[in-house]
């Protein structure tokens, strides 16, 4: 084998040895990038069951209070309808009162009372007072009646502006919670997208850690055959070098025996040592000879 021929073979080697070497450093690298990918995963899930739970409490509440201020509505309608019927009732009575108060009318009677009771009979026209009571007493309970449903309305009147200001209050609030809610949609769609992008990610890094590896399989097989190769080379380079040593030491104990010179303990061994693959002879065999 011609050292030119050797010397492209460990050229060849180097080179190999080289791109396995960054075939290494480029694993790892995608391996760091897989587990850094995979860690801001892990944080972008926790962070998406976080708001996921805060966007279902915000959603509860909203819910809730539309159910809240569907309830008042509905209270102000029956309320609003009961003072209509008030006002309308209270108007009839108040047309079927004339225009004193119950405070005048509570005296007049009185006074007729005390006239009936007190003075003669003959001196009093008692049919007439009789029937003046009867209308005056009459007249006082409408007047109180409607005193009664003017208080009713009142009441509910008072109840109504709670209630408008509870409205307000509840309408405020579910336009709060409803831009919460919007803001807490919009963060759970980011963190989702996010999520997506990053599976996305770590799917390719895993198909180019995939592909790096094997290459780094197709180099290491190359680095390996060059190896055996070499080793093979080698192997045979130093056989041949035996022999070659071997060849010159026969041939030199050869010409010693053609002189009739003593021949050495290594002359005899290179006159009886056989070619690879072939048996020695035994050391006795070359003590004879000696």
């Amino acid at each position: 084998m011609s050292s030119e021929a050797s010397g492209d073979r460990d050229q060849d080697l180097r080179r190999l040895l080289e791109e396995r070497s960054a075939l290494r450093r480029q694993v790892e690298e995608a391996l760091q990038r897989i587990r850094s990918l995979r860690e801001e995963l892990g944080r972008i899930k926790s962070k998406l069951d976080e708001e996921s739970a805060e966007l279902g409490k915000l959603r509860g509440r909203y819910e809730e209070l539309r159910e809240l201020r569907g309830s008042v509505v509905e209270e102000l309608r029956d309320l609003r309808g009961r003072a209509s019927d008030l006002r309308k009732m209270s108007r009839g009575l108040s047309a079927g009162s004339g225009s004193r108060s119950a405070e005048s009318l509570e005296r007049e009677i009185e006074r007729l009372e005390w006239e009936l009771q007190t003075k003669p009979k003959g001196e009093v026209d008692e049919r007439r007072i009789v029937e003046s009571l009867g209308k005056l007493t009459r007249e006082l309970q409408v007047l109180r009646r409607a005193y009664g449903l003017r208080s009713e309305l009142d009441a509910v009147g008072k109840r109504i502006r709670e209630l408008e200001e509870r409205y307000e209050e509840i309408s405020m609030e579910l336009d709060a919670v409803r831009e919460e809610l919007n803001q807490s949609r919009e963060r759970v769609k980011s963190l989702l997208m996010a999520k997506r992008q990053l599976v996305q990610e770590i799917s390719g890094a895993s198909e180019d850690l995939r592909e790096l590896r094997d290459r780094l399989l197709q180099v290491e097989a190359k680095v390996n055959a060059s190896r055996l190769r070499r080793r093979e080379e080698e192997r045979a380079r130093r056989d041949a070098e035996e022999r070659r040593l071997l060849s010159q030491r026969r041939e030199e104990a050869m010409r010693k025996l053609e002189r009739n010179e003593s021949l050495s303990w290594e002359d005899l061994q290179a006159l009886y040592t056989p070619e690879r693959g072939r048996a020695s002879p035994s050391a006795g065999g070359i003590r004879r000879l000696v």
